[in-house]
């Protein structure tokens, strides 16, 4: 009997703490301006989104050094990898598909929206992400990496 009253008590624990956790935020439709530029991004009902008018140049030669890095690759891959990754290209004037991370939700209080690049190392998916804070329905474009302090943040928050 006590076994029982032991997991019944572990069980209605689990399911209170589950109950309290914060419901994964959805990612407004509509179009998010930048807060420094004309440049927008417009989030459709369908989990796809189109960034119009900002270069990721940026963005994309720091990845790739991060990448480079963090693989250790070899002159030829580094070529090869860079060859591969054009996020202008592959990520701006149409629409693309996206994946919500809310890994950090709970504790922080935004989520990640990512955009894999199809390039795997050691069972991984290399990918590129906004932030997406729902107080305040604010997109953040990171256009510098975890390592370096140059470049800037872009701030694109829903129009009404």
């Amino acid at each position: 009997m006590k076994k029982l009253m032991c997991l019944l008590t572990a069980a209605l624990l689990l399911l209170t703490s589950c109950s309290n956790s914060k419901p994964m935020p959805v990612l407004k439709s509509g179009v998010y301006k930048a807060a420094t530029s004309d440049a927008y991004i417009e989030v459709f009902d369908d989990n796809t989104l189109m960034i119009t008018g900002f270069d990721l140049t940026d963005l994309e030669l720091e990845l790739e050094e991060q990448i480079i890095s963090v693989q250790e690759l070899n002159e030829k891959e580094a070529r090869e990898l860079r060859d591969k990754i054009d996020l202008n290209r592959d990520f701006t004037g149409h629409k693309v598909q996206y994946v919500m991370d809310d890994e950090w939700f709970e504790n922080i209080g935004y989520v990640w929206i990512e955009f894999p690049l199809g390039i795997e190392y050691d069972g991984y998916e290399e990918n590129w992400s906004l932030t997406y804070f729902p107080v305040g329905n604010k997109l953040v474009l990171k256009t510098y990496g975890y390592e370096s302090y140059k470049g800037t943040n872009e701030i694109f928050t829903l129009t009404e």
